[in-house]
């Protein structure tokens, strides 16, 4: 079980690692958009106040895009954000497997698993396997 164990930490922990890298991602992104749009917007009141009418339907719709592109990076993150407490759950639920006792049977469990792939990939080293054989035979038998 320790075996499974570790390759459910190693899993839980890159996924989490992932999704915290795909946040900060967002994140900047979304910052950037942000601060993109509050320049813009900044520009475009003091060109307004200058003028003394709305301006320009050029620069008002540049104005929406970069709204547009501020609310979608900060939906982009939201979610992202969601995914990562998710993951985080998740790690925390594999990592509160290791307050469990279990039974000594579950090594055997992962001793066979380990051996039956190192047969497979053959690298178990090879025995003689006739005397193992015969005991076998012997008890099974029952002389």
């Amino acid at each position: 079980m320790m075996l499974l164990y570790a390759v459910l930490r190693g899993i839980s922990a890159l996924i989490r690692r992932a999704a915290q890298w795909h946040h900060t991602r967002t994140q900047s992104a979304y910052e950037s958009a942000e601060r993109t749009f509050q320049d813009l917007e900044a520009v475009c009141k003091a060109d307004e106040v200058m003028l003394g009418r709305p301006l320009d339907y050029a620069r008002q719709l540049k104005l929406l895009k970069a709204y547009e592109q501020r609310e979608l990076a900060r939906d982009r993150w939201v979610e992202a954000t969601r995914r990562l407490n998710r993951r985080k759950s998740a790690e925390g639920k594999v990592r509160s497997f290791s307050e469990m006792r279990l039974p000594y049977s579950f090594g055997l469990l992962d001793m066979a698993f380990i051996m039956r792939v190192l047969d497979q990939l053959g690298l178990w080293p090879q025995a003689d396997l006739t005397l193992v054989q015969r005991i076998f035979e012997y008890v099974t038998q029952g002389r």
